[in-house]
């Protein structure tokens, strides 16, 4: 069933001792006539009412203890009139995990995973927000081996000795952006996707 509303999900650690929250995302789409919910990026750090980060983290806690859950997992829901409809939990590490570096989340789910003690995690809350969008090429695009990509920009075709050519639809590379204010570092990446495409069209 379809629900209207703002995408979100929870990353969190699961443990013997419970949940810890990583962090709050906010994910959109990028949708195209024969994929409508094509994954178009996440924003970390990203400003929730207090009543549906408790929802979000209680169905965390509920599915941790069901599932046995451990380790690095998120947790996606839509929220509508403050209310959170949560989707499903992926058991895994999500691609919001980028979005949180320099905490040593890997190190973190390892030890979760194994049972072992948990190292401190530093303040979340305190971290900027980093925002993530994939270029999608909108038509058969060959990118030229002298093309400079910028610094904000990853995931992006190895230079070779000759062009690569991407076929409609296929995703490009990945650019980020980062803000005091997820909604800023929203905008910038979506800016940095589209100016990234216009470059990408007249080097081609």
């Amino acid at each position: 069933q379809y629900i209207e509303g703002c995408s979100v999900s929870l990353l969190f650690l699961a443990h013997t001792k419970g949940v810890e929250v990583v962090g709050f995302n906010e994910q959109w789409v990028s949708e195209s006539a024969t994929s409508p919910f094509r994954y178009g990026g996440a924003v970390s750090n990203t400003e929730l009412s207090q009543a549906v980060q408790q929802e979000l983290i209680l169905a965390a806690e509920k599915l941790t203890v069901h599932f046995g859950l451990r380790g690095l997992n998120s947790l996606d829901a839509v929220i509508q009139d403050d209310i959170a409809y949560v989707l499903e939990v992926n058991p895994r590490l999500s691609a919001t995990v980028s979005l949180y570096e320099g905490m040593g989340l890997f190190e973190r789910h390892i030890e979760a995973v194994q049972n072992k003690k948990i190292t401190p995690m530093t303040d979340a809350k305190a971290r900027t927000s980093k925002a993530e969008a994939i270029v999608y090429a909108d038509a058969e695009l060959t990118i030229s081996t002298t093309f400079d990509w910028p610094d904000w920009v990853n995931d992006y075709p190895m230079r070779q000795d000759f062009p690569v050519t991407i076929p409609i639809n296929s995703p490009i590379c990945t650019v980020y952006a980062v803000a005091e204010v997820a909604e800023d570092a929203k905008q910038l990446a979506k800016y940095r996707a589209k100016m990234l495409l216009e470059l990408l069209k007249v080097n081609s």
